[in-house]
């Protein structure tokens, strides 16, 4: 298993491993580690399959990205192997089509939705088209995001069948938001009241992990 809960004083969410260059490397979404900061955090506790807390031998060391706008944070566990690599998962967006199948992994709606085991909840999406988000381009996925799946991995079959390789397309950042308007119903004054709220429009933003395969090259080309 590559998918993992992570905690922090005041709130949890998503994070998986991903393998390059002979190392493991753990990321999530930016605005979980902003969230976590916020709260006071200064350590991230993951929570494996079998419920207990994964045990990392070295600190994790954050490992900046090449360029500002992704909603992506990357840490470095050193030399440290928490999961299994004869499970691989590409890094990597190749072969993708628009309209293929996709999943993400994570755990949602903490707190309120009491999954059984530990592993992870899964939902599946298809590949709707990209956009431009904080002047990044990121793919847009049509299918039902919820709090919780934040930081999680989007993956997909090469192929789409059995015995294709298992690539991860990007990271989970968040749902597109859609207004709509508020009306009166069974009143003495009925229609709409001119105000709207905000609704979850069944469209989800994902990072590509590109970005993070670009700041894990960089971190190790400087040395570390």
């Amino acid at each position: 298993m590559r998918t993992f809960k992570v905690g922090f004083t005041g709130g949890s969410a998503s994070c998986f491993v991903v393998t390059h260059r002979d190392r493991q490397w753990l990321i999530t979404a930016k605005h979980v580690v902003d969230a976590a900061v916020k709260n006071g955090s200064d350590t991230l506790e993951l929570t494996g399959e079998n419920g207990v807390s994964v045990e990392l031998k070295a600190p994790m060391e954050f490992v900046p990205l090449v360029e500002d706008g992704p909603d992506i944070a990357v840490f470095s566990i050193g030399d440290h192997r928490i999961v299994r690599d004869d499970l691989p998962l590409v890094p990597s967006a190749d072969s993708l089509m628009l309209s293929q199948e996709v999943f993400f992994l994570g755990y949602p709606m903490p707190g309120t939705l009491p999954l059984s085991g530990r592993l992870p909840a899964v939902r599946r999406g298809i590949v709707l088209q990209r956009a431009v988000f904080n002047g990044v381009v990121a793919w847009i996925i049509d299918g039902h995001n919820l709090p919780g799946f934040s930081g999680g991995p989007l993956v997909f079959a090469s192929h789409g069948g059995v015995g294709s390789n298992w690539h991860v397309l990007g990271v989970v950042s968040a749902y597109v938001q859609h207004r709509i308007a508020v009306e009166i119903a069974g009143g003495a004054v009925q229609g709409s009241t001119g105000l709207t709220v905000p609704t979850n429009a069944g469209l989800v933003v994902v990072y590509d992990i590109k970005h993070a395969i670009a700041a894990i090259d960089a971190f190790i080309d400087a040395g570390n």
